[in-house]
């Protein structure tokens, strides 16, 4: 009989829970009126301008066995003007910068420069896009030869800048 009159009241509680709130979005919804004036309201949504690059890291490290490496950055723009992204590399001076090449498709290389080069081009992102950028490091002959004996790795910071143009 108890565990009854409970349930009951559990259920007008639940009831009641859900009225409430219904009442006061009701309430909420019916305009207010003064005499003869009526209130407006204006809301305005803006969202800022967003610009921003990712990326898993900064280094790669090359060896005489691992002359190939990859890094994922990802780009997120929802602005209609341009923007553009650049990379630039340093070492330390460890050996010639210009050994290091990137690409983007895997079959055009450039060469990384101590200097800002311009990587990729694009407007409104739509969401974050993933590019992925493929390095290598071109040895001569001598020096791989010397590298591989060695176990010499070779160690390039990568930087990267997005502009808006």
């Amino acid at each position: 009989m108890l565990s009854k009159r409970l349930i009951r009241t559990a259920g007008q509680a639940r009831r009641s829970a859900l009225f409430f709130p219904l009442l006061l979005a009701t309430a909420l919804s019916v305009p207010v009126q003064a005499g003869e004036e009526s209130v407006g309201h204006r809301l305005t949504v803006r969202i800022p301008p967003i610009l921003r690059v990712e990326t898993d890291g900064f280094e790669l490290v090359f060896s005489w066995n691992r002359t190939v490496e990859q890094a994922k950055i990802r780009i997120l723009s929802n602005q209609k003007d341009r923007w553009q992204l650049r990379i630039k590399g340093g070492n330390n001076g460890e050996f010639p910068l210009a050994r290091v090449q990137w690409s983007l498709n895997g079959e055009d290389w450039a060469e990384l420069s101590p200097l800002p080069s311009p990587l990729l081009s694009g407007g409104h992102t739509g969401g974050w896009q993933e590019i992925e950028i493929h390095f290598r490091l071109a040895l001569p002959e001598e020096e791989s030869a010397v590298a591989s004996m060695a176990a010499v790795e070779y160690h390039v910071q990568l930087a990267y800048d997005l502009i808006i143009f």
